[in-house]
C-alpha cells in the first residue's frame, strides 16, 4: 500500500445465489437491488464513512 492513503471502495461477496442471478445476464439494477439487500455500501457512502470517522477531509467526498 501507500503510506498516508485511505482507500475507499465498494465490493459485495458473490455467493451461490448472486452467481446465479448475474450467469442469467440481468439489468444491472437487479444485481445492485440484491447486493444492497445483503448489506452492500455505494463507494460514495464508504467516502462519507471514512469522512465521518475522520480517515478522510470532508470535501474529498464529492471525488466519489
Amino acid at each position: 500500500g501507500v503510506s498516508g492513503r485511505i482507500p475507499v471502495y465498494e465490493m459485495f461477496k458473490i455467493d451461490r445465489e448472486m452467481q446465479d442471478i448475474i450467469l442469467k445476464r440481468p439489468q444491472e439494477q437487479e444485481i445492485f437491488k440484491l447486493a444492497r439487500s445483503r448489506g452492500m455500501i455505494t463507494i460514495r457512502e464508504d467516502a462519507i464513512l471514512k469522512s465521518m470517522a475522520g480517515f478522510i477531509p470532508f470535501q474529498e467526498v464529492y471525488n466519489f
